[in-house]
C-alpha cells in the first residue's frame, strides 16, 4: 500500500483541485497497519501522512487495496468503481465528480500487456 500511496501522491493532478489547501483521507478497511492515509495538497505541493495532520478533510475515500490498485493501473475506470461502490467517496461534491481528473493513475496505465 505504501508504493500505491506514494505514486498517487506523486501523480496527483493538483491543477484540477480547488485553489488553496485540499485534504484527502484514504482508508483501506482490510488493513490493520497503515489503514488510513492523508494527502494535503496546496498548489503544486502534496504531503502524504500516515498520522492525522489535524486538518479538516475535504474528501474521504475508502476502498479495498486491490480495487484502488485496479483503478491506479487503469484496469478499472474510477467512475465505474464509484458507481459500483468499490470505492466510496464522502465529502465535497465537486471533488467526487472531478476525481477522474485529479486522481493520478499509473504512468503506464495505457500500456497493455504483450500477447504471448
Amino acid at each position: 500500500v505504501e508504493f500505491l500511496m506514494v505514486d498517487l501522491q506523486r501523480r496527483l493532478q493538483t491543477k484540477y483541485l480547488p485553489d488553496g489547501e485540499t485534504v484527502l483521507c484514504f482508508t483501506f478497511n482490510e488493513l490493520e497497519a497503515f489503514q488510513t492515509w492523508w494527502m494535503v495538497a496546496n498548489e503544486n505541493e502534496v504531503d502524504l501522512c500516515t498520522e492525522n495532520p489535524g486538518k479538516e478533510v475535504d474528501l474521504y475515500i475508502s476502498s479495498g487495496v486491490r480495487d484502488m490498485v485496479k483503478v491506479w493501473r487503469g484496469d478499472l475506470p474510477i467512475r465505474k468503481a464509484l458507481r459500483e461502490k468499490l470505492i466510496r467517496a464522502q465529502g465535497s461534491t465537486h471533488l467526487k465528480r472531478s476525481m477522474p481528473d485529479w486522481l493520478g493513475i499509473c504512468l503506464y496505465a495505457d500500456i497493455k500487456p504483450a500477447k504471448t
